[in-house]
Parts: C-alpha cells; sequence; structure tokens
C-alpha cells in the first residue's frame, strides 16, 4: 500500500478543521488518523509536540476514531529533496511540502506496521 495525498484542510481554526476531519472519517469510514509527532532531533518533545499532542486528542475526540501518534522528524527536508528531484520549482514547492510531508509520515507508519 501507498500513502498519497487526499487533500489541504486548514487548522487555523480549530472548530473547522474539526468538523471537516468528522466529515471525512464518516464518509471514506476511517479507521484511524496518523498525525506527525513533531520531536526534536534528540527526541525530546517541544511546545510543538505538545500542540501536535492536543490536536490529537482533539481529533479522536471529535470523531470517535483511534489517532496514532508518529515521529515526523526530517520529513520536511525529504518532501523538499522530492519535490526538487521531481523537478517542483523552490517557489511551488512551498505550498506541496506539508502534503508530501503527511505522506511520508503515513507511509513510514504503513511500512513499520506491516513488518
Amino acid at each position: 500500500m501507498l500513502a498519497h495525498p487526499r487533500g489541504f484542510i486548514s487548522g487555523r481554526d480549530r472548530k473547522a478543521l474539526l468538523a471537516e476531519v468528522k466529515r471525512f472519517a464518516d464518509e471514506e469510514n476511517v479507521v484511524r488518523f496518523v498525525v506527525g509527532l513533531p520531536l526534536r532531533m534528540s527526541g525530546s518533545e517541544g511546545p510543538e509536540a505538545r500542540e501536535a499532542r492536543a490536536v490529537a486528542q482533539a481529533i479522536a475526540d471529535a470523531t470517535g476514531r483511534e489517532v496514532v501518534l508518529w515521529d515526523e522528524r526530517l520529513t520536511s527536508k525529504q518532501a523538499h529533496r522530492e519535490l526538487s528531484a521531481s523537478g517542483v520549482r523552490a517557489k511551488d514547492r512551498k505550498e506541496r511540502v506539508d502534503a508530501v510531508a503527511a505522506c511520508a509520515i503515513l507511509q513510514a507508519w504503513m511500512d513499520a506496521r506491516g513488518r
């Protein structure tokens, strides 16, 4: 199985985000969500990781689905490299990095589970 982007949902409005995620979960029969956990290179957690944990809990509460946190270290760098190798111009990469990084997070989770 391969991960692929399913679109972008803005996180600026938490209530709208959760409503859209719930709608998506219901329509697509989602069993669980995988949320990136932005750990520091040392493996420790900072404020970004605490916020990711809060978002993950909010998604679980809003959808009634399991939410798995997965280490997302270096996925943005990986996404930039993949987009660059694909010939995507630097100014166009900014818009796509999050979707490609999200795919890398999901793919890493699926690969680890498959073993």
